[in-house]
């Protein structure tokens, strides 16, 4: 079975966060079950040569799916399973310049991919028998990769915009601004679950509209960066402690407080969510906002 892999977020059915009972409803019984030795949760989906990774908190969100041979993965239509480490070192580098490429293991941390075998090397031509794709929550060897910098910079001024993107734009404007900035045409996916959402993946951003007057009013950016960084008064906020985002905003916006429905921190007077990953407490998903959060 072939699988199609939205970077940091799905692989084919099952959605990186799902709970573990919504991916035994979706993908059926598991055959074996099991701890793995760092804690997390495993089910293995044999017949569908594939094996789902949960964290151990309730309710054991999905946080990575590995696939193994003959099961397929494919990233924009290109096989990432029983291919040439070779040629999928060249793919995936060309989509992230910080690609780790060792013998022994080849990782994205931004595209959440792992290959982690004896045979993983920069230029081997054994083919790749399996690959873990990942979400937050997965712990990896990232190595060199402790403080990625971020591809760009976005000044976020609240209340306005971010970057190139001014809240109250139509879709068609922002796709013409966003493009325009990017140099080269983007694409634009709308999310299954949510219409009025929008993904870009060439970039790791979300774009929001609102639907009574369908103008933008949410863009939500992830660390490690494929996102571009965001800059409010000269700090950057993607990767940063959130133990010290917390204080640092807190004395200058006192409403700011951790919000149960979203899972993190909301700033109403800067317009401003975040949230960190509870391995490394770093900020790795953030969104500014015109209105609300979550936006409506």
């Amino acid at each position: 079975m072939n699988y199609t892999l939205v970077p940091r977020q799905s692989v084919g059915p099952v959605r990186f966060g799902m709970s573990r009972g919504e991916v035994r409803a979706a993908l059926g019984r598991p055959n074996s079950s099991g701890d793995r030795y760092d804690g997390l949760l495993y089910d293995s989906y044999r017949p569908l040569n594939l094996r789902v990774y949960h964290s151990p908190q309730a309710p054991h969100p999905c946080v990575a799916a590995a696939v193994e041979y003959p099961g397929g993965l494919e990233l924009d239509g290109q096989a990432l399973v029983w291919r040439p480490y070779a040629e999928i070192v060249a793919f995936l580098r060309a989509r992230d310049p910080r690609l780790l490429a060792r013998t022994g293991q080849v990782l994205s941390v931004a595209l959440g991919l792992e290959y982690a075998d004896g045979t993983a090397s920069p230029d081997g031509m054994a083919p790749a028998v399996q690959v873990t794709a990942f979400a937050e929550g997965y712990p990896v060897d990232d190595g060199e990769l402790e403080e990625p910098e971020a591809r760009a910079a976005w000044a976020y001024e609240p209340g306005a915009g971010v970057g190139p993107l001014r809240f109250g734009m139509g879709r068609d404007e922002a796709h013409r601004a966003l493009s325009a900035w990017a140099g080269e045409e983007l694409e634009f996916e709308v999310m299954g679950h949510d219409p009025d959402c929008e993904y870009c993946a060439a970039w790791d951003l979300r774009l929001y509209f609102e639907r009574a007057t369908g103008g933008c009013n949410a863009v939500e950016f992830f660390w490690p960066p494929r996102s571009p960084q965001v800059v409010l008064m000269g700090r950057r906020l993607l990767g940063h402690p959130e133990d010290g985002l917390v204080e640092w905003l807190k004395a200058l916006d006192p409403a700011l407080d951790f919000d149960d429905g979203s899972q993190g921190y909301v700033s109403p007077r800067y317009g401003l969510y975040f949230a960190s990953n509870e391995q490394f407490g770093r900020v790795d998903n953030l969104a500014v906002f015109s209105k609300h959060w979550p936006p409506r």
